[in-house]
């Protein structure tokens, strides 16, 4: 019997076959630092991946029923919230004294709408750490008071919705214990090795949730407990391949060049990629990578058209990104880099130019990804879309999957955006390799960098 149980919802069929085959598959290392954070203080817990482990409602059902957990965490991105509600819906119908919490991207955007369901309890905003341990405490234990849960929302005995006041991001990042992965399957999953080094975002793209979640700004952990998780991960588990899933690993190059010289010095023979943004890495910065034994490096470039670029605040330029690219070819590395469509102000021109940039960059050998934009909660366009001249023509969020039309634009319809997403990703058919997104575990950033 686990006292706890912290859930992965899975992804909306038919999208499930599509992520396992397309993606990387990595451990839902969120659900991995909140059940340390609890084990170290004394609970028994347990974590379970709906998606990796391909259950669906009968076979958790069976799972919770043996178990009889007193707390159900459930983790939902904005296309595993409805399965997210399903599961708590079985929680309740087993028994209605457990607890149910959701967390994650989502629903730090919509917690009102969440609780609007029976069988939600309480809902967690924003970095969950602190607020989850708080609420297990008063919860299971009767510590404290509902109302001094930093992040939490719920509802009171007057059926109105409380939001209690965010929880302070945690800045020293090291304080943390490892998440902890003995309760992932880990051989099931494709990059196992997934570290996140550092929270936060400084970005400001429109179509990202990152400055929502983990603040406007960098926080990141010491080169030395970096170092240290990855001596943990080798010596006891044998890895040797590792994925840094920052949405934006090199934002400190210097940071970033004392880390790879740390790997250089240290006994590990390890091979690692990660995500970066064309304004954040030079020569120095790449070779280093590339000595301490980075394979791939993922640009997010989102559009081949200089004014869309600016329109969407990606704060880089074309004419950096090829310099970026090249030089990361130059030095041995290989990069895949990434598009989005449409933007707001995306027109056939701005189109015929993404393509020609696309079809430039994969002759030089770099692979390409191509997602279609969606308005996920927490982001400037989510919430400016008539500004925009953009609506929202499908709101089930099971289609929030980046590959199925869910907006029209001012000069697209849905069928002339199927129409643009399919001659773009016949393009990414000639990759040698299929787009190295992972498909769990990012902070609803849910796009690219």
């Amino acid at each position: 019997m686990s006292e706890i149980l912290l859930i992965q919802p899975p992804t909306p069929t038919p999208n499930r076959v599509h992520t396992k085959d397309s993606t990387l598959s990595a451990p839902p290392i969120a659900l991995g630092y909140l059940a340390s954070l609890l084990i170290e203080s004394g609970y028994d817990v347990d974590i379970v991946d709906m998606e990796i482990l391909d259950m669906g409602g009968e076979e958790i059902f069976q799972l919770i029923a043996k178990e009889r957990p007193r707390l159900v965490g459930l983790s939902t991105t904005t296309l595993t919230y409805k399965n997210a509600l399903r599961v708590a819906a079985i929680v309740k119908e087993l028994n209605q004294e457990t607890v149910t919490v959701l967390g994650g991207p989502h629903v730090t955007f919509t917690a009102e709408e969440a609780l609007s369901y029976p069988q939600i309890d309480f809902v967690i905003r924003g970095e969950g750490e602190k607020s989850l341990l708080a609420l297990t405490r008063f919860a299971l234990e009767g510590y404290g008071n509902v109302t001094d849960v930093g992040g939490l929302s719920f509802t009171n005995t007057d059926s109105k919705v409380v939001h209690n006041p965010r929880q302070g991001f945690i800045c020293y990042l090291d304080s943390l214990p490892f998440p902890t992965r003995h309760l992932f399957p880990l051989h099931l999953y494709s990059a196992p090795g997934l570290i996140i080094t550092g929270r936060g975002c400084e970005g400001r793209c429109i179509f990202c949730a990152a400055r929502g979640i983990s603040g406007g700004r960098y926080r990141f952990r010491s080169v030395d407990n970096v170092i240290k998780e990855i001596e943990v991960m080798v010596s006891l588990l044998g890895f040797k391949f590792f994925f840094f899933g920052d949405d934006t690993f090199t934002a400190d190059a210097k940071r970033t060049r004392a880390f790879c010289q740390a790997l250089q010095k240290s006994d590990f023979k390890i091979n690692w990629i990660c995500e970066t943004r064309a304004d954040t890495v030079d020569r120095a910065t790449l070779q280093a990578m590339v000595d301490a034994g980075c394979k791939i490096v993922q640009f997010g470039v989102e559009s081949g058209s200089q004014k869309v670029l600016d329109m969407i605040n990606k704060g880089i330029k074309i004419a950096n990104l090829r310099k970026a690219v090249k030089t990361a070819l130059d030095v041995g590395l290989s990069p895949t880099c990434s598009f989005m469509i449409p933007h707001p102000n995306d027109n056939w021109e701005t189109i015929k130019e993404t393509k020609a940039l696309m079809k430039e960059l994969q002759s030089t050998g770099v692979r390409m990804a191509v997602a279609l934009t969606t308005p996920f909660p927490g982001t400037y366009l989510a919430n400016h879309l008539a500004d925009f001249g953009m609506k929202i023509v499908c709101d089930d969020t099971d289609k929030y999957n980046f590959s199925t039309p869910i907006l029209e634009t001012k000069t697209f319809d849905t069928w002339d955006i199927r129409e643009i997403y399919f001659d773009m990703v016949m393009l990414c058919l000639h990759n040698p390799k299929p787009s190295l997104r992972p498909t769990s575990q990012k902070s609803e950033i849910e796009t690219n960098n």
